[in-house]
């Protein structure tokens, strides 16, 4: 049996992104994560909102009546498809590929488990046209998507975040599991993972200074998208930016004038909340104001609990960019982390050292918001923050860590290196629907899942996904992780006896 062995003192793994997705995508795109991969492609079919008028090669029309079922094992991408064809209505499943090429490059037109395919679609239109055929020789109907987008492609990237499919409905492990995972050691995952996560740390703080010009608000935006969560961290963001050029508005004002803009003032909104007086009250301040709002932000609110509402986090956000102290915030992180003995590590320091941390992401009292979830006429009777602990540690994790990374690696301090990954390794990963998905995808019913309890190995596992699971078709066929991690750690391998 090959076991793999990694440097602990370097960080290999950007080597295993060097043909992440197909050599058709340039090696800089692979970094922006600015292209439109396969996974776009499905969940463009699921969703059926960003195209129109679809149509097949040869001009007939195509009602979609139904996708099919996402199909989370290997096989055709989309099970028990219903789909009108001209004047034909046709039962069975739906292949996804970027290109028509794929349909043989997969090895499509020999497994007999695509011969229930009625319908192949790609993005592209190819060159030269070429016959898609089943391993039965039958012919199958196609069509091209890109020429019938409704939106541009580069806004279609930044909607979709391919993240969110299809971990609900997965319902088997990733092949990693079995042909590696499963004989690697923990410590050799850990040190896999961990490389991982120093990469996803140094992608949050450029992403951070890509969106934020002043160094001194990288802290502030952090935050800001923060409050967004993933849907919504961009317009929050754009919030932001907006309110910077107006310091002389209230916190009031500016909850006010968000609400306007994120269209919470609407029919349908005002039929929804109109009994609440509070509501009632904000609605006529903002009818009374001098002008309306002409810059509009549509935020995400479907699926949504009361408590984490974007209207509360407007609330928050409010209080956050009047607050006279923000700016010296980050800077007391920076001298409590300084101030510690970098030689010692210890659960109970950090523990400490961590709550001195969520102290200084500020908290806000509301007499109303402390109260209430939303516009509901009765108080509930136990207080209410308007942002919790949960997200408070999220802060930490994706925006205090990656900036303390930045500094530390410029002071070249081995010593503080090993601290901060040590503080990392002692926070706790957050139990969601998609940690429990990573942990089936990669390790099974192993014990091996209680390793993502770490939030330094979470965070691994998230960039992993991120960077090979997305790209590939949800049964993992063509996806090149373990042949690329066997590749790129050749040199390093330990045979077993």
């Amino acid at each position: 049996m090959k076991n793999y062995e990694l440097e602990e003192n370097e960080n290999s793994y950007s080597s295993l992104l060097t043909e992440a997705i197909p050599s058709s995508c340039i090696a800089e795109k692979v970094r922006e994560y600015s292209f439109i991969s396969e996974k776009h492609v499905q969940i463009m079919w699921l969703e059926q909102k960003y195209f129109i008028g679809l149509q097949t090669e040869c001009g007939k029309k195509i009602e979609v009546l139904s996708p099919g079922i996402w199909n989370a094992a290997e096989g055709p991408d989309f099970k028990k498809a219903h789909l009108l064809i001209g004047d034909r209505e046709y039962y069975g499943d739906v292949e996804i590929h970027l290109s028509d090429d794929g349909w043989r490059q997969h090895e499509h037109h020999l497994d007999p488990n695509y011969n229930k395919v009625i319908f192949h679609l790609s993005f592209r239109r190819p060159l030269h046209r070429k016959e898609i055929l089943t391993a039965e020789n039958r012919s199958i109907i196609r069509a091209h998507l890109e020429d019938y987008l409704t939106i541009p492609e580069n806004r279609i990237i930044r909607l979709i975040d391919p993240d969110l499919y299809p971990y609900k409905k997965f319902c088997g492990t990733g092949k990693c599991a079995d042909r590696l995972f499963k004989r690697l050691s923990k410590s050799k995952i850990e040190t896999l993972f961990k490389g991982a996560a120093d990469w996803r740390q140094e992608k949050k703080r450029e992403h951070l200074e890509a969106r934020t010009e002043d160094p001194d608000s990288y802290f502030i935006a952090g935050i800001v998208m923060a409050l967004g969560y993933k849907k919504n961290s961009e317009k929050f963001l754009d919030l932001f930016r907006y309110f910077s050029s107006f310091p002389a508005l209230s916190s009031q004002e500016i909850f006010i004038r968000s609400m306007e803009i994120c269209g919470f003032f609407n029919d349908f909104f005002k039929n929804k909340w109109g009994d609440s007086l509070y509501y009632e009250n904000l609605c006529s301040v903002s009818e009374g104001s001098s002008g309306k709002e002409k810059y509009h932000l549509l935020l995400h609110t479907a699926h949504t609990r009361p408590f984490n509402h974007p209207i509360r986090r407007l609330v928050y956000f409010s209080y956050l960019i009047k607050d006279p102290l923000l700016y010296d915030r980050y800077r007391q992180i920076e001298l409590l982390w300084e101030a510690q003995n970098f030689s010692l590590y210890s659960e109970k320091k950090y523990k400490v050292l961590l709550k001195q941390f969520l102290e200084l992401i500020p908290s806000y009292d509301d007499e109303y918001w402390n109260s209430r979830y939303l516009f509901e006429q009765k108080e509930k009777n136990t207080f209410l923050p308007l942002i919790g602990e949960g997200l408070k540690i999220e802060i930490v994790i994706n925006t205090v860590i990656p900036l303390l990374h930045n500094s530390i690696e410029k002071r070249g301090d081995h010593a503080e290196k090993e601290a901060l990954k040590a503080f990392f390794g002692s926070l706790k990963g957050a139990e969601t629907k998609k940690s429990q998905y990573l942990k089936y995808r990669f390790f099974g019913d192993s014990e091996k899942t209680h390793l993502l309890n770490r939030a330094d190995l979470l965070q691994g596992a998230y960039q992993l996904h991120h960077d090979f699971c997305i790209h590939y078709e949800s049964g993992c066929e063509g996806c090149p992780f373990v042949e690329r991690y066997e590749n790129t750690f050749n040199s390093r391998e330990i045979l077993l006896v």
